[in-house]
């Protein structure tokens, strides 16, 4: 499964627009008349103060909030200004502050960490519906190891809901539940903004929480750029590579199909396989239909399998590909 922004948008994390408009509201700094450092987000501007090089960060900072507008997402533009490591800097700054924030104000979020039962909207409802149709705890683990998520979000819903999910549903401890998502592979092409608690108790960061200005720098090096995340050496890139090659059933969610990203998923110079075939679901949502047409020519470019049938749809949400598809993606 690759799971894009689109599929995060349905718990409300912004996309597109909205998530350059938050990036350039933290770095909205200014020198007042005291020659104080004011605006943005504080623990960015703490970070900006007590760096040997203030002056030339703040440059960065006002570069990014006058170009983002212009580019088709804060990930173009990092990759356009990939010579300038202050404009790469301070973009994950802003990132990481950014997607906290939008976890915090998502339907996901709960103050005392506690799963909200009620949201049941979004895909990872359906999904879970899946993975546990006809499965009892013991055999979970065998079940999920069935399966791969390529996540391209910064964001940890996917691993926020499964635990909590899994944990309630099965009437288990986080840690036992924790212990069964280890056979899930998740991998996310381009990090994201910190590990649970669950994932690492030390390092650990809650859902939705705030980090203090040591915490968003130790951020930075966990967000990688579409630079960093598709060069053809990293083990990253030839794991992703392996389970797309491999998979006989492929499913693309909330994914915009844009050719940097598809760069991960897929070597440049296809090798057509043969005696492997796979299946291809995929929604495509605000996608025209000649545009659908161009992107299944762009696939099958790409594909090392054989395709048995491509089922795109640009009319169908990520939540709703999998009551559409319920029998064709059953793992029971």
């Amino acid at each position: 499964m690759v799971v894009g922004a689109g599929a995060s948008h349905e718990y409300g994390l912004p996309t597109g627009l909205v998530l350059k408009d938050r990036i350039s509201s933290h770095l909205d700094f200014s020198v007042d008349d005291w020659r104080k450092l004011t605006g943005g987000n504080p623990a960015i501007r703490t970070i900006i103060q007590s760096d040997s090089r203030p002056s030339e960060l703040l440059k960065a900072a006002e570069v990014i909030r006058r170009a983002l507008p212009l580019a088709i997402s804060i990930d173009n533009l990092i990759h356009t200004h990939r010579a300038s490591a202050d404009i790469t800097r301070l973009a994950k700054l802003a990132i990481s502050q950014s997607i906290l924030e939008s976890e915090k104000g998502s339907l996901l979020y709960s103050e005392d960490d506690h799963f909200l039962l009620g949201k049941t909207k979004g895909w990872l409802h359906p999904f879970f519906q899946i993975l546990s149709e006809g499965c009892d705890f013991s055999e979970l683990p065998e079940r999920l190891r069935r399966i791969s998520l390529i996540v391209f979000n910064y964001d940890r819903c996917v691993e926020h809901y499964l635990v909590h999910a899994i944990a309630r549903y099965y009437i288990v401890s986080i840690e036992d539940a924790a212990a069964a998502i280890s056979n899930l592979e998740i991998i996310h092409p381009y990090g994201t903004v910190a590990p649970l608690p669950w994932q690492d108790e030390r390092k650990g960061i809650a859902f939705g929480a705030s980090m203090n200005p040591d915490q968003i720098a130790l951020s930075e090096t966990r967000i990688r750029t579409f630079t960093e995340g598709t060069e053809d050496d990293t083990t990253t890139v030839g794991r992703i590579r392996r389970c797309v090659a491999e998979a006989e059933i492929k499913v693309f969610i909330g994914f915009a199909f844009h050719n940097l990203n598809l760069d991960v998923l897929y070597a440049r110079e296809r090798s057509r396989q043969t005696g492997h075939s796979c299946s291809v679901f995929a929604t495509a949502w605000g996608i025209s239909d000649s545009d659908i047409a161009v992107l299944k020519k762009q696939l099958f470019n790409r594909e090392s399998s054989d395709i048995r049938g491509w089922q795109v749809h640009n009319s169908l949400k990520a939540s709703e590909l999998f009551s559409h598809h319920w029998r064709s993606l059953s793992l029971s």
